[in-house]
């Protein structure tokens, strides 16, 4: 008898539940993440459109001819409506995308050269 005891060589199936659970795992998280952080970015909106609000207040000296409530509507809806910078965030996303690509491509390739290596895996 050897005296060498060599492990089991994991299974195909084993081997894609494993990857599988650990991308649904990094999804969940990623995703967890950018609601966190979209969340955050709208609290921030909120608090700074708020305090820029006070502050033209606050520098508004009285005049006989105060701004009417249609102006100043129309002021906050245009600091509202103001485009935001998500191109940094369709980036990441296209390279998480990349990631995701590469990675369920070396799997694919694995399965393959299993499945080359033993047919008798797979049932029909």
């Amino acid at each position: 008898m050897s005296e060498y005891v060599s492990d089991p060589v994991p299974s195909p199936e084993s081997v894609a539940n494993e990857v599988a659970t650990e991308e649904a795992n990094e999804v969940a998280t990623e995703e967890a993440t950018e609601v966190a952080n979209e969340e955050a970015t709208e609290e921030a909106n909120e608090v700074a459109t708020e305090e820029a609000t006070e502050e033209v207040t606050e520098e508004v000296e009285p005049t006989s001819e105060e701004p009417t409530t249609q102006e100043v509507v129309q002021n906050v809806q245009e600091i509202l409506t103001e485009s935001v910078d998500t191109s940094d965030e369709s980036t990441s996303l296209e390279e998480r995308v990349k990631v995701l690509e590469e990675r369920l491509e070396t799997l694919i390739n694995y399965i393959r050269r299993s499945i080359i290596r033993s047919p008798e895996l797979i049932s029909i």
